[in-house]
Formats: C-alpha cells, sequence, structure tokens
C-alpha cells in the first residue's frame, strides 16, 4: 500500500543507498530490510549487530522526504563503524544509564564524523525537532540534550541537560576515546535516576527518527551468560574451602 501510495520505501532506495553509502564511507557493510516477525509489529528504527544493518521497510508517521532519513540513518551508522569501539559490557548498569551512555555515544560519533565531514550537520540537525519547554519525561529529556549536542543555538532550560552539554564539552580532548560515553552516561544516567523522572525501557524509542536503536553498542550476550549470583557466591565461598570441606573464615 505505501509503494502504491508512491511513498519511498526501503525496497524502493536500496540501490542508491547502497552507493550513497559507499561513496560516503569507502565501505557496505551487509544490509537487510527488518522482517516482519507475523505479529504486525513495525521495526521503527535501524539496527546494527556483526557487521550487519538491518533498516525498517518503512518510517511510519514520519513527514518529510523518506530518501533524506535513510540517507541520515545509513551516515549515522557508518560513523559508529569509522569512530566506535568494543561493545560496552552491560554490567550493573540500569536501563536508564544504558539509554543515556548510547545517547552520549551517537552525539561523540557524530561529532567526529562531522569534524570530518562538515556538511553532516545540515543532514542530521533537521530531524532534532524538540522543543526546549514541556514536561520533563525521561524521554523529553533525552531528545533536548541529544539537541543540545549538535544544535549550538538550542535553548537549554533545564539542569540535567546543561549538565550534560557542559560534560560533553569539558572533556572534548577525550572525543576519540569511546570510554568517555560510558564516564558521562553513567553519571548523568546515575544523576537522573536519583530524581523522580520516570523511564520506560520497554516503551523507549530513541530520537530522533534517524537515529539506530543502540543495541548494537551493548553486549548483552556476555550479560546472558553471567552465572546467577548465587553460582557466583558459591564459586567464591569454595575457594577458601580446605580440602576436608572447613571454611577457615569461620574459625576464630
Amino acid at each position: 500500500l505505501e509503494q502504491h501510495a508512491g511513498k519511498e520505501t526501503f525496497v524502493a532506495l536500496e540501490r542508491r543507498l547502497r552507493v550513497y553509502h559507499t561513496a560516503l564511507w569507502g565501505r557496505m557493510p551487509p544490509m537487510r530490510q527488518a522482517p516482519s516477525d507475523g505479529r504486525m509489529i513495525v521495526t521503527r528504527r535501524t539496527s546494527f549487530a556483526s557487521g550487519i544493518i538491518t533498516v525498517p521497510a518503512s518510517f511510519p508517521g514520519h513527514r518529510g522526504s523518506e530518501a533524506d532519513l535513510y540517507r541520515a540513518a545509513l551516515a549515522h551508522l557508518g560513523a559508529h563503524f569509522a569512530y566506535g569501539g568494543a561493545l560496552f559490557p552491560v554490567g550493573q548498569l540500569k536501563p536508564m544509564q544504558i539509554a543515556v551512555v548510547s545517547l552520549i555515544e551517537d552525539a561523540r560519533v557524530e561529532t567526529l564524523a562531522m569534524r570530518d565531514m562538515p556538511g553532516l550537520r545540515r543532514l542530521w540537525q533537521g530531524f532534532h525537532v524538540t522543543s526546549p519547554d514541556g514536561v520533563a519525561t525521561a524521554p523529553s529529556l533525552f531528545s533536548r540534550l541529544a539537541r543540545a549536542l549538535i544544535d549550538p543555538d538550542f535553548p537549554i532550560r533545564h539542569g540535567w541537560v546543561d549538565k550534560g552539554v557542559r560534560m560533553f564539552h569539558e572533556h572534548m580532548d577525550q572525543i576519540e576515546n569511546p570510554g568517555l560515553s560510558r564516564h558521562i552516561g553513567n553519571l548523568l544516567g546515575n544523576d537522573l535516576g536519583q530524581t523522580r523522572v520516570q523511564f520506560n525501557a520497554r516503551d523507549y524509542v530513541v530520537q530522533p527518527v534517524y537515529r539506530d536503536d543502540n543495541l548494537g553498542l551493548w553486549d548483552f550476550e556476555e550479560e546472558a551468560r553471567r552465572p546467577p549470583q548465587e553460582q557466583i557466591e558459591f564459586e567464591t565461598n569454595d575457594l577458601h574451602r580446605t580440602e576436608d570441606g572447613r571454611d577457615p573464615r569461620s574459625e576464630d
């Protein structure tokens, strides 16, 4: 129906997008259209994992050029491949902290990409349309911080957003280090977690629309392989036992 209505879909644009990405970054990772899961759940953001790009068939509800949106999305993914590092370990981070670390990493790789190719700012900045005002929900604050980090003229009217911008610019000498995103994002996420701002990770969708879902930044498989806490404690205690099974720590 979208194709018959004249809507620009991934299938219609695929060849041009491949040429565009190759011209911009000198390489074209494997790219696939996001498969349907049969439950009418629409994939809303691009994604990447193991070097493979997954792209939505279309972006329902988006107003504007679909071709520009796909180009912005692929340019952003290319920045991750060009300037990113190893997968971030999840560790003890909470979902809100993971979201903020991912946001800072998005801004970091885009800053490096715009340093080398200044024209990318015009491509990306137009998709940052959030308002500086309104109710301070977690998603709205994320959108404001994302815009403030790419738009120097964006008015900052919230202390948390101001702190994020200041920390980012104060550490500009470390901009090439992916660990910067982990450091800043962890602190900002912890600060936000101390407030009454609620964050629903299940319903959260990354903004603006051209940015990926950030799942490709994290080593969730390592977290799944981690033994349960009970097993960790058992193994740790077992190291202290003597051959006869006694625990010398319990003896005076």
